[in-house]
């Protein structure tokens, strides 16, 4: 026997002899086909609930899906165009048992169109209030500007006051001066008396001052007087001269008035009233009683007034608001001026 066939002898002796295993050929020189292992069928309990936790899972996504798709007023996302912000809007039952903040941004970023609609009202506003500003400034310039119209108007004419003021002071004191030359100049002028030093008596009346020149008569007109003319008598003095009461009255007024300066107003028995005016001092006292010639004040340049002089008004006790040309009552009890 070749050694080839001997091994081979060999070999199968020892397959021969060697234990078998269950489904194996016995047949020499072949090879029995094994059938393979049967698996178990029997699905164990808790392989059952996890498939059915995986089937439930699976189907709650499909419904959640099918849900934001199908509603698409309520679960679509959109995309707003304002800076990229996103807006998931979900129906109540598909965001229920789910996570909100991973779903919706709306809580924590809301639309920019409420925001950007308030800026526009805010806006809207803000040029309203611009708008009526400067409406109210153009009233108060317009305002302004006819206010300077006004008060220019009035400036202008306080100047022509005054100037006309100052024209007619300028001509009254240029006639005084003409006036005291004449007297000077001209002792036979009828504008002009000289009285000596102590008043002349007559009749119970005396001459109210001494040493004096009539500068100006009743009745005389000119600018110079609120009513156009000169309401009394002018007797130029020196300044400080004494001033008495002509005849016997009653004191029943003294101090300033105005345009006249000091004045003591006297009532004579029959209510007429003499008034003195322009004085440099007063030296009675209201309700105080004269008699004829008794001092009562003294020559001044008060008031409306340019140079010293006493101003001398008769008033009768019928119509005490006007005066009236003292001279015929005072010539009437025997005093000429």
């Amino acid at each position: 026997m070749s050694s080839h066939r001997a091994d081979k002898h060999r070999a199968r002796k020892a397959d021969l002899s060697a234990p078998k295993a269950p489904g194996l050929s016995s047949q020499p020189g072949r090879r029995k086909s094994v059938r393979a292992p049967q698996r178990n069928t029997t699905a164990s309990a808790a392989s059952l609930i996890g498939g059915g936790a995986f089937l439930v899972a699976v189907l709650g996504a499909a419904t959640t899906g099918h849900a934001i798709s199908s509603d698409s007023s309520e679960a679509t996302p959109s995309a707003s165009r304002h800076d990229g912000a996103y807006v998931a809007r979900l129906s109540t039952t598909a965001v229920q048992g789910r996570n909100e903040f991973q779903i919706s941004r709306s809580a924590i970023r809301p639309s920019l169109n409420l925001s950007m609609s308030k800026n526009d009202n805010r806006l809207t506003a803000a040029r309203e209030q611009a708008a009526a500003r400067k409406q109210r400034l153009a009233t108060a310039a317009d305002d302004a500007e006819t206010y300077a119209d006004e008060l220019s108007r009035a400036e202008r004419k306080a100047e022509r006051q005054a100037a006309r003021q100052a024209e007619r002071q300028a001509a009254r004191q240029a006639e005084r001066e003409a006036a005291r030359e004449a007297a000077e100049n001209d002792t036979s002028t009828t504008t002009t008396t000289t009285t000596p030093t102590a008043p002349v008596i007559s009749g119970g009346w005396v001459l109210p001052t001494s040493s004096y020149s009539i500068s100006t008569w009743y009745g005389e007109a000119g600018p110079y007087w609120s009513s156009g003319y000169h309401t009394g008598v002018d007797f130029a003095a020196a300044y400080g001269t004494p001033v008495v009461a002509t005849t016997n009255a009653t004191v029943v007024q003294t101090g300033w008035d105005g345009a006249y300066g000091n004045q003591i107003r006297i009532q004579i028995e029959n209510g007429d009233q003499i008034w003195y005016n322009h004085l440099s001092s007063i030296e009675v006292t209201v309700g105080q009683t004269v008699s004829t010639g008794t001092p009562i004040g003294r020559v001044g340049d008060t008031g409306n007034s340019y140079g010293a002089h006493l101003h001398l008004e008769y008033r009768l006790a019928s119509n005490l608001g006007s005066g009236v040309d003292p001279v015929p009552y005072f010539s009437s009890h025997g005093i000429g001026f």
